[in-house]
């Protein structure tokens, strides 16, 4: 008798024109061959179990397999108990429907791969499916950005079958206790820029798929430094600096500066360096000993420092 892979699995002499096989076999097809050549009959041994084998799931999705069971002779068992492994660990079901059908229900899977051992009651033959569980997101990461700079936070989010949605799919994304509304593209990819809303700190960012979490943080850096001074109230005039510097300088961007009480405006150089010069006139009215607060703001972010009066 040989296999499909033309194995032989055992031989038997014919007597009376019979010849008799003690053979335990597995599903698949099989011939019997006389002489070694001539195929008298081939044979199919059916899978008492009809299961899927593998699938793919996202995590949180709901899954139920469907197994039907059959006795040796191709019959549909019915109120038959059945011997379940589910990563090793074993449990009993019923088949409670006529075709021989039994629907297993799996809930709250953890990600990774998963190992389901179905046993035949009649026959014992055993059946293995691989469930895999993905994350519903991807391609996200903490990020360590300049304050301003352009820089996106981006998400992929991923069906109940695993695989990335569609496009136009609304992704809520949480940072700075203010909700933004984003939609999927082609690939599945929510992209958000971050706002110059969010100043210079440390937070936490929440994405949120169709009620399913996962959090980033950000650190946004400072680009705006600037310089404790020191000035006589004699002196002619004061320079006062700003800086705006990230990856590189920042050129050609507009800042505020206020001292004692008024408000001067001046851009960056091609260093970052921007200036504004306080008259004579202005100095001559502070007081010896004291410090003068100042402050610059660039877009929404603001820093303050001093400048010390000298005799």
């Amino acid at each position: 008798m040989d296999a499909k892979d033309g194995k032989v699995l055992g031989r038997s002499i014919v007597r009376d024109g019979k010849a008799t096989f003690n053979l335990t076999l597995e599903p698949g097809p099989y011939a019997i061959a006389y002489d070694d050549s001539d195929v008298l009959e081939g044979f199919e041994i059916m899978n008492t179990i009809d299961v899927i084998y593998s699938v793919k799931i996202a995590y949180n999705a709901p899954l139920t397999i469907d197994a039907t069971f059959y006795d040796g002779n191709g019959i549909e068992l019915f109120g038959r108990d059945v011997k379940i492994l589910l990563d090793g660990k074993t449990f009993i079901e019923t088949i409670d429907n006529i075709d021989g059908t039994l629907s297993i229900d799996l809930e709250f899977l953890s990600i990774g791969k998963h190992t389901l051992i179905l046993q035949n009651p009649e026959t014992y033959e055993e059946s293995e499916t691989t469930i895999e569980v993905v994350s519903r997101f991807s391609d996200n990461s903490n990020m360590n950005i300049y304050y301003a700079d352009g820089s996106s936070f981006k998400v992929r989010v991923y069906d109940d079958n695993g695989k990335p949605e569609r496009a136009n799919q609304l992704v809520i994304i949480t940072l700075n206790n203010v909700d933004y509304f984003v939609n999927t593209n082609s690939q599945g990819h929510a992209i958000f820029k971050i706002p110059n809303t969010v100043k210079p700190g440390n937070y936490k960012i929440t994405i949120d798929y169709d009620g399913h979490f996962i959090k980033n943080t950000i650190k946004v850096k400072q680009v705006l430094k600037l310089a404790k001074v020191k000035v006589k109230k004699s002196a002619k005039k004061l320079v006062i600096k700003a800086t705006l510097k990230g990856k590189s300088p920042i050129k050609n961007k507009k800042v505020t500066f206020k001292f004692n009480g008024k408000k001067y405006t001046a851009k960056t150089n091609n260093k970052g360096v921007a200036k504004i010069t306080i008259k004579k006139s202005v100095l001559k009215k502070l007081k010896v000993g004291k410090k003068v607060k100042y402050q610059v703001t660039y877009l929404k972010t603001t820093v303050k420092q001093t400048v010390k009066v000298k005799k």
